[in-house]
C-alpha cells in the first residue's frame, strides 16, 4: 500500500512538472512578443510617418521607399524571410504600415502547451497634413518701436522661404542679386518691398516665453545647461562643451542664462563661433545675445512645435534700446544658412552678413 501511494505521488509530480514547464514556457515566449510587439509598433509608427512625410515634404525618394528604409533603419527589413512590411495608400493623403514579424519560440517546441513560432502584427497609419509654419512666416517684426526700419536686410544674396511682414517700415537691400522671396511681403509703415497692409498691427504668430526656459520651466528639459554666468566661448570650454582641438560646439541643447549685467554687456557674448555639423542648440536669456563666427551648421534644438522640424536658435526678451540701434540680437556672419527660430518679442534682431538664407 505504501509503495503504490509512492509510485502515484511521482506520476502526479511528474505531471505537475510538465504543467509548470509549460507554463513557464508560455510566460518566456509571451514576454518575447510583449517586447516584439512593442519593437514593431515602434518601427511601423516611424514608418508611416517618414511616407507622410515624404509626400508633404517630397525629396525624391518616394513614399514606399521612404517607408520601407525606416522600417529596416528600425530592424524589420523587408528582404528578411521573417519579417513582412507592407505599405499602402489609404487616399486622402493617408498612409498605413503593417508589419508581420515571425520568430522561433524559446520553448514552444520543446513544450506541449506552447506553439512553436511567435508571430507579432503591428500597424500605423500617417496623415500628411500640410500647414504653413507660423503662419508661413520667416521674418515678423512687431510693435513699432524702433527708431529705424523694423525689418531691415542688407547682403549680397538674400533668399528668404516663408512671408515677411512689419508692423512699421520694411528695406530689403541686397546687391547685386536681389532678394528671393517665396511668401508675401507687407509692412504697415513704408518699405521698398511688398505691398502696405491697411488695419491694426497683426498679433505674433508665436508665444514663446524665456520663462519657460528656467531651471524648473516647462521647457528646462532634455540636454539642459543653465547658469547664472555669462555664456561665452571660455564659459563653454570650462564646461566642456567646445572640442579642445577644433575649437567647435559638440554638445546639442538648451543653455539658459539669467546673468545680467550693470554694464551693458550681452548675457550670451559667442565671437568667433564654430558648430560642430549634427549639432543642434537653442540659446535663451533675458540679456543681449551677440554672434558671430562660422554658422554654417548652426540649427535650433528645441522643437518651436510639438514634433516640429524647426528649433529654437535664439530667444532673448531684452528690450534692447528704444532706437533700436543696441538690439536683443545681433548676429554676425560671413554666410548664414541657419536653420532656426530666433525670437525677440521686446526688441530688435540685427542680423549682418553676406548671404541670408
Amino acid at each position: 500500500m505504501v509503495k503504490s501511494e509512492a509510485g502515484a505521488t511521482v506520476i502526479v509530480v511528474a505531471y505537475s512538472l510538465l504543467i509548470l514547464l509549460g507554463f513557464a514556457a508560455l510566460t518566456i515566449d509571451a514576454g518575447m512578443a510583449y517586447d516584439t510587439r512593442r519593437s514593431t509598433t515602434n518601427a511601423a509608427d516611424s514608418a508611416a510617418l517618414a511616407a507622410a512625410w515624404e509626400q508633404c515634404n517630397p525629396e525624391g525618394v518616394g513614399e514606399e521607399e521612404a517607408a520601407l528604409a525606416t522600417a529596416a533603419a528600425n530592424g524589420y527589413e523587408d528582404t528578411d524571410p521573417k519579417t513582412e512590411v507592407e505599405i499602402e495608400p489609404l487616399g486622402e493623403d493617408q498612409w498605413r504600415v503593417t508589419i508581420t514579424h515571425t520568430e522561433e519560440g524559446v520553448f514552444g517546441p520543446a513544450t506541449p502547451f506552447a506553439g512553436d513560432t511567435i508571430t507579432v502584427v503591428s500597424e500605423a497609419t500617417a496623415l500628411c497634413d500640410p500647414t504653413e509654419f507660423l503662419g508661413g512666416m520667416a521674418i515678423f517684426a512687431g510693435a513699432e518701436a524702433c527708431a529705424t526700419d523694423e525689418v531691415s536686410l542688407s547682403g549680397t544674396s538674400i533668399d528668404i522661404e516663408g512671408g515677411v511682414h512689419s508692423n512699421g517700415d520694411l528695406q530689403i537691400h541686397s546687391t547685386p542679386v536681389g532678394p528671393s522671396l517665396s511668401g508675401p511681403t507687407t509692412y504697415r509703415g513704408s518699405g521698398n518691398h511688398g505691398e502696405p497692409v491697411p488695419g491694426s498691427a497683426a498679433d505674433f504668430p508665436l508665444d514663446l516665453e524665456v520663462s519657460d526656459y528656467a531651471p524648473g520651466g516647462g521647457r528646462a528639459t532634455g540636454n539642459y545647461f543653465a547658469t547664472d554666468e555669462q555664456i561665452d566661448l571660455d564659459w563653454l570650454e570650462a564646461e566642456g562643451h567646445l572640442d579642445s582641438d577644433s575649437g567647435e560646439l559638440i554638445h546639442s541643447g538648451i543653455y539658459y542664462t539669467s546673468f545680467t549685467s550693470s554694464h551693458g554687456e550681452p548675457a550670451i557674448d559667442l565671437e568667433d563661433l564654430q558648430v560642430d555639423s549634427g549639432v543642434e542648440v537653442t540659446f535663451v536669456a533675458h540679456g543681449r545675445i551677440e554672434v558671430s563666427g562660422d554658422l554654417t551648421h548652426l540649427r535650433g534644438h528645441d522643437p518651436v512645435l510639438p514634433g516640429g522640424e524647426v528649433g529654437v536658435l535664439f530667444l532673448s526678451d531684452h528690450p534692447g534700446t528704444a532706437s533700436c540701434t543696441t538690439p536683443a540680437i545681433r548676429i554676425q556672419s560671413a554666410s548664414l544658412p541657419a536653420a532656426g527660430l530666433i525670437y525677440a518679442p521686446n526688441g530688435s534682431v540685427d542680423i549682418s552678413d553676406s548671404t541670408v538664407d
